[in-house]
């Protein structure tokens, strides 16, 4: 993920068959190997090279003084302890090798509203297939299995959701918010496991939609409404509930609402749209209204989809113009594109 070529063999033997193949700047060897002792590649290894430069680190769990001089003898120039903190890792390599570039922080997107990124660190295809089903319609999910680097460059994510079955466990936390940003991080872990900072909370496998919906919620503070971004505008959709929150509560998503009509604004796009539960009812008009305003910023076009059967009255009800209430965001998004 740091844009170097990488490869990985499983044995001792095959590894020395790759350096014969051509030297490498660096090689990362476990001191337990299924063929051979670590020491041993090391010195043959060091033997091969013939004076040649190439940086050896060795992977222990634990070492002793006496062990690690053997080690050292033999040629290696880095430990690194397992399971591996990525960021260390990278930083402690790449400064022994001539040229080397820093680890670049990862993406951030040019959009201001450009979808929150979920990162779903485990190997379980399941955790993944569940956050894109529940979560992508308001997020961009990634996956990392531990081992395989995303598909595309790395992208800073919003939230992670780290399974205690991904290589190093829940310790890798770290290592993996070296590589995706630092930000809230969730545990996914089996029934019964008790898990504290610097977790925020705990998710139970196997995924259950609601609940690591709840959480992801939580950790990016979209817990009264979602955003759907799209092309030409944005969807703010009210969740359940809404509409029985106290009006110092309302007050608090009312300035929310606000901060991202200005991202809406300065995105190039041309619309807002409100939805969800509620929207058009009588008995919510005041609030509505207040929404409405909020989102209104210069040549902004604002609309509404409803469940209300007279999207007219809707309309002349809460000063929007006919033609941007509708009962589907489908039927919205071409009547706003026909007056755009």
């Amino acid at each position: 993920m740091a844009g170097w070529r990488v490869s990985d063999v499983p044995t001792g033997t095959m590894g020395i068959q790759a350096i014969k193949g051509g030297t490498p700047d660096a090689l990362v060897i476990d001191h337990t190997l299924p063929d051979f002792d670590g020491l041993t590649i090391i010195g043959d290894t060091r033997r091969l090279l013939r004076g040649r430069p190439m940086v050896i680190a060795t992977l222990v769990d634990s070492i002793s003084r006496e062990m690690a001089v053997q080690y050292v003898r033999a040629g290696t120039d880095i430990f690194l302890a397992k399971p591996i903190d990525a960021a260390d890792a990278y930083a402690r390599v790449a400064g022994k090798v001539e040229g080397a570039p820093a680890l670049e922080p990862p993406a951030t997107s040019s959009d201001p509203l450009a979808k929150p990124v979920v990162l779903i660190a485990s190997p379980s295809l399941n955790a993944r297939d569940t956050a894109i089903k529940v979560l992508s319609d308001e997020y961009e999910v990634l996956h990392f299995d531990g081992a395989t680097p995303p598909g595309g460059e790395r992208k800073l994510a919003a939230v992670t959701v780290l399974d205690e079955g991904l290589p190093g466990g829940l310790g890798t936390v770290g290592s993996v918010q070296a590589m995706f940003g630092e930000c809230p991080a969730l545990a996914l872990v089996g029934r019964g496991v008790e898990v504290g900072p610097p977790f925020m909370a705990t998710i139970v496998k196997p995924v259950r939609s609601t609940q690591l919906a709840r959480y992801v919620r939580e950790a990016t503070d979209r817990v009264e409404f979602g955003l759907s971004p799209m092309d030409q505008g944005v969807v703010l959709r009210l969740r359940e509930g809404w509409e029985n929150l106290s009006d110092d509560r309302f007050e608090e998503v009312l300035g929310k609402v606000r901060a991202i009509t200005g991202r809406v604004e300065g995105s190039g796009r041309t619309w807002f749209c409100l939805t969800g539960p509620y929207v058009g009812a009588s008995a919510q008009r005041a609030r509505i209204r207040a929404m409405i305003e909020a989102m209104s910023v210069g040549e902004l076009k604002v609309g509404l989809v409803t469940n209300q059967s007279n999207t007219v009255r809707v309309a002349h009800d809460h000063g929007v113009h006919p033609a941007l209430v509708h009962q589907s965001t489908t039927a919205f998004i071409k009547a706003v594109g026909e007056l755009v």
